[in-house]
């Protein structure tokens, strides 16, 4: 959450997904490049996603341009599980370490998940860590959540407001599948790479 674009950018790039499957997941997934799962249509095959790479040099360069060169004056970090166990805070140990390497401090904040999810409505955290299983099998609902109109209570946790999106979203939803539906999602995912409300 927040407005600092490269500051979000710069923590995009401390998100080391192969890594953290490796050696939380103990290899068993893969890295999304989208919201969309593989196989499903307009998948990031089809649209061509992008995902950032782990790049700590490129992370530091970012951090400097959003006025926080080393992680000078930017605060710790409170990042939001909606769970308690040991796999959850296995995770947290790795997400810290590999933020820490660009100087960001992360700090944990393990919840049940009733109360995850009523802290996540209501925008208190700074990161958190998510998950979501589409409604039917077509890749609108994957990416539904990240309309305006879910902010506060439909899982918009990020507080991604981009009308630009909305409009976007809204096509792809009654547009039949074909080129101008599968350009609206490459649009679509254009959109969250750019922005950064959240990193698949």
């Amino acid at each position: 959450r927040g407005a600092n674009k490269p500051l979000r950018h710069a923590l995009a790039h401390l998100v080391d997904a192969k890594g953290l499957i490796d050696t939380v997941d103990a290899g068993r997934n893969t890295p999304a490049r989208s919201l969309v799962p593989d196989g499903l249509y307009a998948d990031s095959q089809a649209t061509g996603a992008k995902a950032r790479a782990y790049d700590v040099a490129e992370a530091k360069r970012l951090l400097a341009a959003a006025g926080h060169a080393d992680g000078k004056g930017l605060p710790p970090l409170t990042v939001l599980f909606g769970a308690t166990n040991e796999r959850t805070r296995t995770l947290f140990d790795f997400l810290r370490l590999r933020f820490a390497a660009a100087g960001v401090v992360l700090k944990p904040e393990y919840l049940d998940y009733p109360s995850y999810v009523k802290q996540a409505d209501a925008g208190k955290f700074h990161l958190a860590w998510s998950s979501w299983y589409a409604d039917y099998p077509d890749p609108e609902s994957s990416l539904a959540y990240l309309q305006s109109k879910n902010i506060g209570g439909g899982w918009n946790h990020a507080g991604f407001n981009n009308a630009a999106f909305d409009r976007a979203h809204a096509a792809a939803r009654v547009a039949a599948d074909g080129p101008e539906r599968l350009a609206l999602f490459k649009q679509l995912n254009e959109l969250i790479f750019e922005e950064v409300p959240l990193v698949p």
